[in-house]
């Protein structure tokens, strides 16, 4: 029995090893195929046996669009990548990512799982816009997926225009005060000097966000200011990240004429409880507060009117 048992033993475990090389090996096959044999990869350089550095040789989007001419090409993309800290709320996740163009998908043989690949018009744009994989997903946004669909987190933050000062609430639930976050929940805050994104989420809701930090994105509001009037039904409000004090807030609120809520978020919570790291960055909520778009970048006045008018319904 003991030897028939060790057999069997045996017999299993080469046929659990054969199976698991068969699988790798299929992966891997499929994964070259998806890259096609008539796929090829160019890098700067120079000829073999020259004393040129291949690091002084550059390849630049021109050159690609000068490969893409030729007429036995049928697709191109230049790549760049860089390791970054990506984050979402509270998570973070050391990550590389690769700016890349519209075709780099048909190149690579990549199909979308969810969502969409964006555009050669949103590359022309530079617009920011970012497809992640399926890990990455995971890691960032857990088995519940992207915030899409997910109701916005409470806050309530001193109104530009308001006589209070000091850092946002952003506490959900009284058992999760803690002083820090606020010492009652947020969505209990009602009065003319906060901003309180739970009363403005009730109906469909434009949030814009913005910095004062390396980056000029007041434009951003003025377009959103021009658009408000044409889309009744929809509320509007920004949230100001900024060292600022709040006279100097309201001195750029007043000089710029914005009539939305500016709340002023003076020591990031809000930024950070929406992970806001683009600026601007714009999310689109259906009424309740689902979030049904978020756009990171510069927003033209016919896209936000498009957007908003879109999930207005």
């Amino acid at each position: 029995m003991l030897t028939m048992l060790g057999i069997i033993i045996g017999i299993a475990s080469v046929v659990s090893v054969v199976a698991l090389g068969e699988g790798s090996r299929r992966k891997v096959v499929r994964e070259m195929a998806a890259l096609g044999t008539n796929t090829l990869e160019v890098y700067p350089g120079s000829q073999i046996g020259t004393d040129t550095s291949a690091g002084s040789a550059r390849l630049t989007p021109d050159d690609a669009d000068a490969i893409a001419r030729e007429p036995y090409v049928d697709s191109v993309s230049p790549s760049v990548d860089v390791n970054v800290l990506l984050r979402y709320d509270a998570i973070k996740a050391n990550t590389q990512v690769f700016g890349v163009g519209e075709q780099y998908f048909r190149v690579k043989g990549m199909n979308m799982a969810e969502g969409q690949a964006f555009t050669g018009a949103s590359v022309r744009r530079y617009a920011q816009e970012v497809v992640i994989d399926q890990r990455t997903g995971r890691k960032l946004f857990g088995s519940q997926g992207a915030p899409i669909g997910k109701v916005i987190r409470p806050f309530a933050a001193p109104n530009a225009l308001g006589a209070l000062e000091g850092p946002a609430n952003v506490c959900a639930k009284r058992e999760d005060c803690n002083g820090r976050n606020g010492k009652v929940p947020a969505c209990s805050l009602h009065s003319e000097d906060v901003v309180n994104v739970c009363e403005l989420r009730r109906r469909p809701l434009v949030l814009t966000f913005i910095f004062d930090r390396q980056a000029d994105c007041y434009p951003q509001v003025d377009r959103v200011e021009r658009v408000m009037g044409s889309v009744p039904g929809v509320n509007f409000a920004t949230v100001f990240f900024t060292r600022k004090k709040r006279d100097q807030v309201r001195a750029i609120v007043r000089e710029r004429g914005w009539r939305q809520p500016v709340a002023i978020d003076n020591d990031g919570g809000v930024s950070n409880l929406y992970g806001i790291g683009v600026c601007p960055t714009t999310i689109f909520t259906r009424a309740g507060g689902k979030v049904a778009a978020v756009k990171l970048g510069n927003l033209t006045e016919n896209q936000l009117r498009t957007l908003a008018e879109r999930y207005a319904g």
